[in-house]
C-alpha cells in the first residue's frame, strides 16, 4: 500500500468560515438530555449574514452549503467533544454562490427546481419543517436500533432570515408568497401549495468531534489524524470503515429503508452516515405514528402523506420496489470505498479488495432477502459481484 504519510499526499480540508446574525426564532423540539433550552436559544438561533466582515464566526463546509458548525465545548462541559451542526442556516459564502447571485440577482432564499411535469422543489439554503421532522424520527428510529448515525438535539422554526444586503426579513405568508416567483414550472395551484407547505427551519445535530467531517470535506491530513487520534493502524482504519458502512446499510436495508444518498457526501469519517431527510421505506412511511402526524399538523403540512401515496402506488410490489433502490444504494456503498480510495491513492488491487469486502460483509449481515424478489441471498450476491466486476 502506498505510503499516505508523504508530505506532498496532503491537501488541506476544504472549510470555510461564515459570519452570522442573531435572529428570532421559536423552539419546537429539544433533546434536553443534551442540551438545555436556554443554551438552544442562545447559541442556535442564527443566520448566514454575507453583508458582514467582521462579527461572530461559525465554520463551515464546501460540499455541504446549508450548514454552520458550534464547537460543543462552547457551550458546555459535557459537550466538550462534541461538534453541533445547524442546517437550514441560509448558504455559507463562497466563490460558487457569489457569481450565482450576481448572475440572477436573488435572494440567497432561491428557489430550484428539478424536472418539469414533477418538480423537486427546493430552497437552497433552507431546510423545510417537515424535513426537519421527519429527519428528527427517522433518526430516533435509527438511534433505537444501533445504527451507527447523528444524534437529534433540536428544531427551531425561524421567524427571520437575513438577506444578501444583512436586513432581517420576517418569515410572514407575504414573504413566502415572493420567494417562489421565478419557479415557471409550477401551475397556480401548485405555487399556491409550496407556499402553504414551506415553513423553514434549523435543524441541530450532535457528531463527535473527532469523525464529524464527510469524506468528500475531509483531507488525507484529516484521515491521518483521525487515524492517529484512535491509535490504530491505517489498514484498522480502513477495514473497519469500509465493515462499518456495509453493517449500516445492511441494518438500514433490514428495517425496509431507503436512506436516500448513501455517498461520500453524506458518510463521515468513522463510517456512520448523516443526512437523514431523506430516508424512505415501508416500516417508516406505512406505519402509523400519532406523535409524528401531531408534528406534522403543528406544521400544518401534509407533504409526507402525499409522499406516502406516490410511494405506495409506484410498483404493485413494494419489495421489487425497495430492491431496485437497496441495489442503488450498494453501488453508492461501493462508490463510497472507491472515493476513499481515490483520495488516499489506493491500489486499484487493493480498492478491488475493499469493494469485495464491501459487499461480503453488507450480505453476511442481511437478516432477510425478501427484497430481491425472485432469488435468494446466494444469488443476489453473485449478480451484484458480477455486475460490478468485483472478483
Amino acid at each position: 500500500m502506498q505510503d499516505i504519510t508523504n508530505a506532498h499526499c496532503f491537501n488541506s480540508t476544504r472549510k470555510l468560515q461564515q459570519i452570522v446574525s442573531n435572529v428570532s426564532s421559536d423552539i419546537i423540539i429539544v433533546n434536553q438530555s443534551l442540551i438545555s433550552v436556554d443554551d438552544v436559544n442562545k447559541f442556535f438561533s442564527v443566520y448566514s449574514d454575507w453583508s458582514k466582515t467582521s462579527g461572530e464566526k461559525l465554520d463551515g463546509l464546501s460540499t455541504f452549503c446549508r450548514a454552520l458548525i458550534l464547537n460543543g465545548k462552547d457551550i458546555s462541559a459535557e459537550l466538550f467533544d462534541k461538534k453541533i451542526i445547524l442546517k437550514g442556516i441560509g448558504l455559507v459564502k463562497n466563490t460558487y454562490w457569489e457569481e450565482i447571485f450576481r448572475e440572477q440577482e436573488k435572494h440567497p432564499l432561491i428557489v430550484n427546481v428539478q424536472g418539469e411535469k414533477c418538480p423537486n422543489i427546493w430552497i437552497l439554503g433552507a431546510l423545510n419543517g417537515i424535513n426537519a421532522l421527519h429527519e428528527w424520527s427517522i433518526t430516533n428510529y435509527l438511534n433505537k436500533n444501533n445504527i451507527s448515525t447523528h444524534r437529534n438535539v433540536a428544531i427551531l422554526k425561524l421567524n427571520e432570515i437575513v438577506n444578501e444586503k444583512g436586513k432581517k426579513i420576517k418569515v410572514t405568508n407575504r414573504f413566502m408568497n415572493k420567494i417562489p416567483s421565478i419557479v415557471t414550472a409550477l401551475n397556480k395551484n401548485e405555487l399556491k401549495e409550496f407556499r402553504q407547505n414551506f415553513n423553514p427551519c434549523i435543524y441541530a445535530s450532535l457528531h463527535d468531534s473527532d469523525s464529524f467531517l464527510r469524506i468528500n470535506d475531509a483531507s488525507i491530513r484529516d484521515i491521518i489524524k483521525y487515524i492517529s487520534q484512535k491509535k490504530i493502524s491505517f489498514e484498522n482504519y480502513f477495514e473497519g470503515f469500509v465493515k462499518t458502512i456495509a453493517i449500516n446499510l445492511a441494518k438500514i436495508h433490514d428495517l425496509y429503508l431507503i436512506h436516500g444518498a448513501y455517498t461520500s457526501l453524506n458518510i463521515k469519517l468513522d463510517g456512520s452516515f448523516t443526512d437523514n431527510e431523506d430516508f424512505l421505506g415501508t416500516s417508516y412511511l406505512f406505519s402509523s405514528n400519532p406523535s409524528l402526524i401531531e408534528e406534522q399538523n403543528s406544521f400544518g403540512l401534509h407533504e409526507r402523506t402525499k409522499r406516502i401515496e406516490k410511494f405506495s402506488k409506484f410498483n404493485k410490489s413494494i419489495y421489487l420496489y425497495l430492491g431496485l433502490y437497496y441495489n442503488d444504494e450498494m453501488k453508492q456503498g461501493l462508490g463510497t470505498v472507491q472515493s476513499l480510495c481515490d483520495k488516499l491513492k489506493i491500489s486499484e488491487t487493493k480498492t478491488s479488495s475493499m469493494k469485495k469486502l464491501f459487499l461480503d460483509i453488507y450480505f453476511d449481515n442481511r437478516m432477510n432477502d425478501i427484497f430481491y424478489g425472485y432469488y435468494d441471498k446466494s444469488s443476489a450476491k453473485k449478480k451484484i459481484k458480477e455486475k460490478y466486476c468485483i472478483q
